[in-house]
């Protein structure tokens, strides 16, 4: 991303706009950064599709898509994201490209269409729209019940819940359902107003025009907003040690869901992160990996086992499916493979296929607007500049021993499994 300019807008709303003729479509995301709280999650995750329902100028769905069709079949949504201890709401869009159509000026009135959305909601005095407030209070609450059916990110999410229960990662990122079940009109209205005013704002735009043109047309678009003092946002990666817990549920569930979370202590933006990259690659985050071909194709003892590295909080994260009565030997193999990675017990094949596999996967994040949008969102949020290509050269010159390093730097925290009822 050596094109990608970062500028001031107004007080604490920044523009990164990253120049590229590669794609025939451009995109604009406009991200308010609010600190993940139990009390506003909910909100957060409520008023950016309420704003999606309409505006003054374009008060119901029909009128917005009609506008859409005349911006050349434009697509906008709503944000609702986290990482790290950091809550991303907003709004995003797509469009076609000026350079492919028969005249200029489409960026400009995208940008005038986010700002109006943002801006200037369909409103009853001080409070949304009361059918569109009441429709999307209840499919939020709908789409919080729902999770529990995905099984597999369900147990990982109360594996979350249970370790960071004390700590701000632990709130998912659409809030409670209790929360959301609370919510007033009226005060989601006045909270609304509140996140504009103290929310640091990140604007990222992927596409060919020239960082100075979509500069001057959010400008344009955003000269109604109001700003005060910004609410910081961070995330804590300091937790006080203990010994590990284990938290089990029941549910009616034919497989059981084994989650584990470890505590690395290495984010993104630390100098070791590229070790800890290629030691999670080795160890559960490739298709060579030892989680892989020894737990799961060896050993047949899960149908899937993986890890995965939470890079702003420092975690790593293993999910594996497995027979009831396989739960405490699949459990104990996981811990053997972390500690033959430990021990260096790593072959020149495991290194190398590991390897392998994360530097194609880097390659790949210049492929499609939405990687390249969250690989800038992730470094802003994240405090580091390192570049996927930074990464992968990096990577390219470690060794086991970086490796070792890094698994020994792993510390297990919580044991979470979902379990079937027993009749």
């Amino acid at each position: 991303m050596e094109n990608a300019i970062r500028s001031r807008l107004l007080p604490d709303v920044f523009l990164t706009a990253i120049k590229t003729d590669k794609f025939k479509s451009g995109a604009i995301t406009l991200n308010l950064l609010r600190p993940l709280r139990d009390e506003e999650a909910a909100m957060n995750a409520l008023f950016p599709v309420i704003l999606r329902r309409g505006t003054a100028e374009h008060p119901d769905l029909i009128s917005i898509a009609a506008e859409l069709d005349e911006l050349y079949g434009a697509s906008i949504g709503a944000v609702v994201r986290k990482r790290g201890e950091v809550q991303v709401v907003g709004l995003s869009v797509e469009f076609n490209d000026d350079r492919f159509l028969p005249e200029d000026g489409l960026l400009e009135k995208i940008c005038a269409l986010m700002g109006e959305m943002l801006l200037r909601p369909v409103t009853d005095g001080d409070k949304f729209d009361e059918e569109y407030f009441e429709s999307e209070k209840k499919n939020l609450i709908d789409l919080i019940n729902a999770k529990v059916n995905d099984k597999i990110s369900y147990a990982q999410s109360r594996l979350i819940e249970s370790m960071c229960a004390d700590e701000a990662y632990g709130i998912d990122k659409t809030g409670s359902r209790q929360q959301a079940e609370i919510i007033t009109n009226e005060e989601l209205y006045r909270h609304y107003r509140k996140v504009l005013e103290t929310s640091q704002i990140e604007i990222i735009y992927v596409g060919s025009a020239d960082s100075d043109r979509v500069e001057n047309a959010m400008l344009n678009a955003l000269k109604e907003l109001p700003r005060g003092e910004m609410i910081p946002t961070g995330t804590s990666t300091e937790y006080i040690a203990s010994e590990p817990k284990y938290v089990e549920d029941a549910m009616d569930v034919t497989q059981g869901k084994l989650s584990i979370g470890f505590r690395t202590g290495v984010t993104a933006a630390d100098e070791d992160y590229p070790d800890m990259v290629l030691f999670n690659a080795v160890f559960g985050g490739s298709l060579n990996s030892k989680l892989f071909m020894n737990v799961r194709e060896k050993l047949s003892l899960c149908y899937y086992a993986s890890s995965g590295l939470e890079k702003f909080k420092g975690l790593m994260i293993v999910n594996s499916g497995v027979e009831f009565e396989n739960y405490q030997i699949a459990k104990d193999e996981i811990f053997a493979q972390l500690e033959a990675c430990k021990n260096g017990d790593i072959t020149d094949e495991e290194l190398e296929g590991a390897r392998k596999y994360m530097l194609n996967a880097l390659r790949c994040q210049d492929d499609s607007l939405a990687a390249q949008e969250e690989s800038a969102l992730s470094r802003i949020i994240g405090g580091y500049d390192r570049t996927a290509a930074e990464l992968a050269q990096q990577l390219e010159k470690l060794t086991a021993e970086n490796v070792v390093r890094a698994a020994n730097k792993v510390r297990l925290d919580t044991v979470y499994f979902l379990k079937g009822v027993e009749k």
